[in-house]
């Protein structure tokens, strides 16, 4: 426990002469690599900066995709529904039999599920 105790308040307190050494040795590598790591930050900004831009574009085509998607649908369904209203009234003005309803409705029901 003791000996943590000195590495850590060695540590703690370094000699300038050391950090003057440091700097003499190591200064140039230092501020290299300090160079390339700010220029790796500002890299990786900009291309967040792009990717969120691309994101908000691809909200906005979808978002006007599943709109017009909904209207094509709403526009089919009621269709199909004045469609259904149109057999219906034939069918109630020729009077037709039990077996011709069925047919139709059979049909109608087959347009609904494709």
């Amino acid at each position: 426990m003791s000996d943590n105790k000195k590495t850590t308040a060695a540590a703690q307190t370094t000699d300038p002469k050391i950090d003057a050494i440091k700097d003499i040795i190591f200064g140039d590598t230092i501020k290299e690599i300090e160079q390339e790591f700010s220029d790796l930050l500002g890299l990786i900004e900009k291309h967040k900066a792009t990717a969120d831009e691309q994101m908000t574009q691809m909200r906005s085509t979808m978002d006007e995709m599943v709109q017009q998607m909904r209207q094509e649908l709403d526009e089919h369904t009621n269709a199909l529904k004045e469609e259904m209203t149109q057999k219906f009234s034939q069918l109630q003005d020729s009077s037709a039999d039990r077996s011709s309803l069925g047919k139709m409705l059979e049909d109608i029901g087959k347009k609904l599920q494709s």
